[in-house]
């Protein structure tokens, strides 16, 4: 896999990775100033409001995770095929595609 292709893939794991533990803070370090959240109904959102969404979101969904299935990326461009599961129940709740476009992480 090319080194580009690691590192978007690597980032993408350390956001599955931070909101599997509701790591608001992780996630908010994870973004880059021009970080767009887009939502299942196609609502945006930047980076500026990501952390207290984050944070409303795990209050009112304790026990969201996301399972992910499969990962297909190449050059900076990260797809993620995944199911969000609840953790009481481990039952897939709907199917779910999330696409990252990352930079190289330098943190």
């Amino acid at each position: 896999m090319p080194t580009k292709s690691l590192a978007a893939t690597g980032n993408a794991q350390k956001f599955v990775k931070a909101i599997n533990g509701h790591d608001t803070d992780g996630l908010t370090k994870l973004m880059s100033s021009d970080h767009v959240f887009v939502d299942s109904l196609g609502n945006t959102f930047p980076a500026s409001a990501m952390r207290s969404g984050w944070q409303q979101y795990f209050a009112m969904v304790p026990d969201y995770w996301i399972k992910v299935d499969q990962i297909v990326s190449e050059e900076n461009a990260v797809i993620l095929l995944a199911c969000v599961l609840r953790q009481r129940a481990h039952k897939r709740k709907n199917e779910s595609r999330w696409v990252v476009v990352s930079r190289p992480f330098t943190a």
